[in-house]
């Protein structure tokens, strides 16, 4: 998992860094305005994702069934 963090004077500047680094498919975490003004945008790239949070379908598995409802 590479999860990078990037700084540009604008959202726009530092997003340009995410995708030259990441691909145009990069996943953003997190994004804030520092105290000097500038944007740190926190990414990572999409084929890192998995790693981080497993598929939804992996995850409905998990979960306990339902008790069924009686209907009146």
């Amino acid at each position: 998992m590479n999860i990078r963090k990037f700084t540009g004077a604008t959202s726009r500047d530092a997003l340009r860094l995410v995708r030259e680094a990441l691909g145009a498919d990069a996943v953003v975490l997190s994004n804030r305005t520092l105290d000097d003004g500038s944007v740190e945008i926190v990414a990572l790239a999409d084929s890192d994702l998995a790693a981080v949070a497993p598929p939804a379908a992996a995850r409905a598995r998990t979960l306990a069934p339902r008790a069924p409802e009686s209907v009146p």
